[in-house]
C-alpha cells in the first residue's frame, strides 16, 4: 500500500513540500556592519565558533565576544543597533519582530561579561516590554534610547552571604546620551534619562543601583564607543556555510534546496 501511495502525485507534492521545509535556511535576525580585530559567534547547543566578518548573518541564541582589542556593530531587523565592546561576551537569548504583530515581539539579551553601546530599534517603542537585557547585577529596560553598560565582574568577591566589589571600577556602569533606561535587581530600582541623571552605578545584584556624577565615571571606561546608522538589508547578508541548529532546525547548509529523492529522503 505504501508503495503504491509513493507513486502517486499526491507523494511527491508532500515530499517536496517537506524537503523544501527541512532545507529552509534560518531566517537572520541581524548583520554584522564591521569588526575592528576579531569577533566570534558561538551559536546554541552546538557550540559552533564563527570568525565574524562584516555582512555575516547573527541568529537567535548566538553568544557574540570580543577579545580586550576588538569590537563590532551589529543591525538588527526592527532597526536596532548594538556596538560590542572590547573584552566582552554577551548572548541573543531571544527574538523575534513582526512589523504586523507588535504585542508579540520581543529581544532579550544577556551579558555575561563587558558591555555594548545600544540604539534601540522598533521593539522597545512599540512593545517595551519586550525589550530587556540581562546582567549579572540588573536588568535593563528601555523605552526609545541610546545607552552604554559595562560590567567588570572579575572583582566582585562574596563575604559570608553578600557579594562586594573590590574596586572604585568593579560592578556595572551605565550612562544615557538619548532617551531613558530603566535598572533594577532585587535591592532597588532607578532611572536614567537624557538631560537628567546620565549616570549609574550597581555594585552587585546585593546592592541597589545608584546615581553617580560624571566625576565618578571610571575613567579608563570609554563609553564612546563608535555607532553608525546602518540598516538590516542594505547590505546583503552572508550566511554561513553551515547555518547553526541554534533555532530548532538541524545544521545545513544556506541557503540551499532540495535536488532529488532518494528512498524517500532529501538530499542536496
Amino acid at each position: 500500500m505504501l508503495k503504491s501511495f509513493q507513486k502517486t502525485p499526491l507523494f511527491f507534492i508532500v515530499l517536496s513540500l517537506f524537503c523544501a521545509n527541512a532545507n529552509a535556511a534560518p531566517d537572520a535576525i541581524g548583520q554584522v556592519v564591521w569588526v575592528k580585530g576579531v569577533a566570534h559567534a558561538i551559536s546554541s547547543p552546538d557550540n559552533k565558533d564563527r570568525t565574524l566578518q562584516r555582512r555575516d548573518a547573527i541568529f537567535v541564541h548566538d553568544s557574540i565576544t570580543t577579545d580586550s582589542t576588538s569590537s563590532s556593530e551589529i543591525v538588527f531587523t526592527d532597526g536596532g543597533r548594538i556596538t560590542v565592546a572590547p573584552g566582552s561576551k554577551m548572548k541573543v537569548d531571544d527574538y523575534k519582530f513582526n512589523k504586523t504583530s507588535a504585542a508579540d515581539n520581543k529581544s532579550v539579551m544577556s551579558v555575561a561579561e563587558g558591555g555594548f553601546r545600544a540604539v534601540t530599534g522598533a521593539i522597545s517603542k512599540t512593545n517595551p516590554q519586550g525589550y530587556q537585557v540581562n546582567t549579572p547585577v540588573a536588568t535593563i529596560g528601555v523605552r526609545g534610547t541610546d545607552y552604554f553598560a559595562y560590567y567588570k565582574g572579575a572583582c566582585i568577591t562574596t563575604t559570608g552571604d553578600r557579594k562586594r566589589v573590590t574596586g572604585a571600577s568593579c560592578g556595572m556602569f551605565m550612562k544615557i546620551m538619548k532617551g531613558a533606561i530603566t535598572a533594577k535587581n532585587k535591592a532597588g530600582k532607578i532611572d536614567l534619562s537624557a538631560g537628567g541623571k546620565e549616570f549609574a552605578r550597581i555594585q552587585t545584584s546585593d546592592y541597589a543601583p545608584q546615581y553617580i556624577s560624571r566625576a565618578d565615571w571610571p575613567a579608563g571606561l570609554n563609553s564612546d564607543i563608535p555607532m553608525s546608522a546602518a540598516k538590516f538589508g542594505v547590505m546583503p547578508v552572508r550566511y554561513p556555510t553551515a547555518t547553526p541548529a541554534a533555532i530548532g532546525q538541524r545544521s545545513r547548509l544556506a541557503p540551499a534546496k532540495a535536488t532529488g529523492v532518494v528512498n524517500g529522503f532529501c538530499i542536496q
